[in-house]
């Protein structure tokens, strides 16, 4: 089994930077679920669920210029690595 984790840039705006995840089975296998099992053969591909990251200044642009929404204030974390945005419209 291999789950690989891949970013991508987006080239829409700078800063904006896609993550994907896919699982790809070496082997046939069965996963069970509650109330249905799924059977997924040798090499099959699945991809999950993906996300956006960005810098704080790309979080600004789609807040303000994309959104259209004005930021009051933003309350960074503690250690920083993420910011809080008290906005209006």
């Amino acid at each position: 089994m291999e789950l690989r984790f891949e970013e991508n840039r987006d080239d829409r705006h700078d800063g904006l930077i896609l993550q994907m995840r896919r699982f790809q089975a070496s082997r046939d296998l069965t996963m069970i679920t509650p109330g249905r099992e799924i059977h997924v053969e040798r090499g099959e591909r699945i991809f999950l669920n993906f996300r956006y990251r960005f810098t704080r200044e790309a979080f600004r642009w789609l807040a303000t210029e994309h959104a259209g929404l004005k930021m009051v204030v933003e309350i960074p974390s503690a250690d920083g690595r993420f910011v809080t945005a008290v906005c209006i419209k």
